[in-house]
C-alpha cells in the first residue's frame, strides 16, 4: 500500500524574507535545511553541551569535532528506508513505490492528500522497467493504481543518473591507521564528509589509531576493538548494519609487508597485520551486519602497491578476502602511492556501494585522473581478484605508464601521434607504437593476454581514455 512520510531535506536553498543585517528578531525564523553542514540531533547538542562546560570548568582544550563524534553515541535510528526522492535526491514529503526501495516527493509528482485503503504507488523507475527488465517501457506513466489518466511527472533531470536509488543506511565508517598518518585530509575522512547528506542521522565514525611497537600498544589498541566490539553487540551501533573501513598504512617495496610501527620501525605479513587489525569477532560482527541481520561492507587499504604486486603479499589479501568480513576490498598498485589521489574514487566508490547499490568498479569511469596513477586492484570471496587499468593512447596504453623522455635520444615527451594496430574488428586495439619525433625510434605496447576492455564503446582518445580490466 502506497505509503508517505516526512523527511529532511538536503538542499542548501529556502525562500526567506529580506532584512537589514542584525535586524531579525529571535524565534522568528524555521529549521534550516542541513544542506553541506553538520546538524547536530538534540541527543548529540546536549552531549557536547556538556563537553564544552567541562571542557571550560578544567580549563582544557576542547577537542575537534572528528575526535569528539568517535566517542559520542550514536543517534536514534530512523526508519530503515530511503529518505531522499530519486529523481532531485531530495527529503521533504515523499511516497514508498510498492514494488522497489525507491521514494518520490511532491516536487517531482502530485500526491494526494489522502489515499485510498489498498492504493499502490509505482515509483517512475519500475514503470520504465517493469519487473527488472533492462528494456524501457514506453508508455503514459500511471503511478496510483486506481488512477484513470496518467500521472503528471514535474521537473527535468537535475543530475547524471536517472532514478537511482538513493538509500538512508545505518553505516560506521571505521578509520584503522598507523599512528603516523594523520586523519585529517585521509581518505576514510573524505568519504565520512561525502556520506554525511545521505545518511544526516545515522552515520559514525570510529577512529583507531594503532603502533604495535610494544606490549602497551598492543593492549591499548585491543582494548579500543573491545570497546568497539561492545557497541556493536549491546551499544548504540547494535542496528548499524553497514560498514566502509577503511586502513592507512605503509608496505614494504620488497615484500608487500604492512607495517605496524611508526617511523619504519617494523613491519609483518600482510595476513597477520590485517588479523591483529580487524580480529576473528569484530571481523564477524561486520560481516554480519552487526545484531541488525542484514550486512553491507567494504574494506580499502591505503598503502603503497607492493601490497597488490608482490604475489605472496597479493595472496595475503585474497586469503583475509575470503573469510568474508567484506564484500569487497580495494588496494592500489602505484609503488610511491599518495592516498589523496585517491579522495575522489573512494568517495564516489562509497556512494556507489551504499547509496546507490552498485558495485565500486562501475565509477571508474570517472575517475581518469587516480587511474594515471595507479591501478585498481578489487578482491571479493572465493574470487579471483580483479586489476582495474586505466588507458590512454598517448599516455598509459594498456595501463603500462609512457616514458617521458625517448630511452635513445633523451629528448623530452618526443612522441608522434601513437599509431593503433588491432589484429580483429571485434578484438579491439592489440598494440599501440609510439615514435621519436627526433630520432624515430620506436616503442611498442601490447595488450596483455587476458586484457579486456572495461569501458563500453570504441578507443576513446580524448584525456579521459578508457578502463581496462584483467584478472590477476
Amino acid at each position: 500500500m502506497a505509503r508517505t512520510k516526512q523527511t529532511a531535506r538536503k538542499t542548501t536553498g529556502a525562500p526567506a524574507p529580506r532584512h537589514k543585517l542584525g535586524t531579525i528578531q529571535p524565534g522568528t525564523g524555521e529549521a534550516d535545511s542541513p544542506g553541506f553542514l553538520r546538524r547536530s540531533s538534540p541527543r548529540f547538542a546536549a552531549r557536547e553541551l556538556e563537553l564544552a562546560r567541562s571542557s571550560k570548568a578544567s580549563g582544557r582544550k576542547r577537542r575537534g569535532m572528528n575526535q569528539v563524534r568517535s566517542e559520542l553515541p550514536a543517534p536514534p535510528m530512523l526508519a530503515d528506508k530511503p529518505q531522499y526522492c530519486t529523481n532531485c535526491k531530495n527529503g521533504g514529503t515523499v511516497v514508498e513505490c510498492d514494488t522497489c526501495p525507491r521514494v518520490v516527493c511532491s516536487r517531482c509528482i502530485d500526491i494526494p492528500e489522502t489515499l485510498p485503503v489498498g492504493e499502490k504507488f509505482k515509483c517512475p523507475d519500475c514503470h520504465l522497467h517493469p519487473g527488472g527488465a533492462s528494456g524501457r517501457n514506453i508508455a503514459p506513466y500511471q503511478a496510483w493504481s486506481s488512477a484513470e489518466t496518467p500521472t503528471t511527472f514535474h521537473g527535468a533531470a537535475t543530475q547524471r543518473d536517472t532514478f537511482p536509488l538513493c538509500n538512508d543506511p545505518a553505516i560506521v565508517v571505521l578509520s584503522i591507521r598507523l599512528s603516523s598518518v594523520p586523519l585529517e585530509g585521509a581518505p576514510a575522512m573524505m568519504a565520512y564528509q561525502h556520506l554525511h547528506p545521505y545518511s544526516l542521522d545515522q552515520l559514525v565514525l570510529v577512529d583507531l589509531v594503532y603502533d604495535f611497537s610494544s606490549e602497551e600498544g598492543i593492549s591499548t589498541y585491543d582494548k579500543a576493538v573491545d570497546k568497539l566490539v561492545a557497541r556493536m553487540k549491546t551499544g548504540d551501533l547494535r542496528r548499524h548494519h553497514s560498514f566502509s573501513v577503511y586502513v592507512m598504512t605503509h608496505t614494504d617495496p620488497e615484500r608487500g609487508d604492512l607495517h605496524y610501527a611508526p617511523g619504519n620501525q617494523g613491519s609483518a605479513e600482510v595476513l597477520s597485520v590485517l588479523d591483529a587489525l580487524i580480529p576473528e569477532e569484530l571481523g564477524h560482527l561486520i560481516s554480519n551486519g552487526g545484531s541488525a541481520g542484514k550486512r553491507s561492507s567494504s574494506l580499502t587499504i591505503l598503502a603503497c602497491g607492493s601490497l597488490v604486486v608482490k604475489a605472496d603479499a597479493r595472496a595475503d589479501v585474497q586469503k583475509f578476502t575470503d573469510r568474508a568480513y567484506f564484500d569487497w576490498v580495494m588496494g592500489f598498485s602505484q609503488e610511491d602511492f599518495q592516498p589523496w589521489t585517491a579522495n575522489m574514487l573512494v568517495m564516489d566508490a562509497a556512494e556507489a556501494w551504499f547509496i546507490r547499490e552498485k558495485r565500486p568498479e562501475t565509477v571508474l569511469p570517472d575517475h581518469h585522473r587516480v587511474g594515471a596513477h595507479t591501478d585498481i586492484y578489487i578482491f571479493k570471496p572465493e574470487e579471483r581478484a580483479m586489476r582495474y587499468a586505466w588507458s590512454h593512447v598517448g599516455r598509459r596504453p594498456f595501463g603500462t605508464a609512457v616514458l617521458l623522455q625517448c630511452p635513445v635520444c633523451k629528448s623530452i615527451k618526443p612522441w608522434r601521434k601513437p599509431k593503433v594496430k588491432q589484429a580483429a574488428a571485434e578484438s579491439g586495439p592489440t598494440q599501440v607504437v609510439l615514435i621519436c619525433k627526433h630520432c624515430k625510434h620506436e616503442m611498442k605496447v601490447d595488450r596483455k593476454d587476458g586484457m579486456k576492455k572495461y569501458t563500453l564503446g570504441k578507443m576513446n582518445k580524448t584525456e579521459r581514455g578508457d578502463w581496462y580490466c584483467v584478472k590477476v
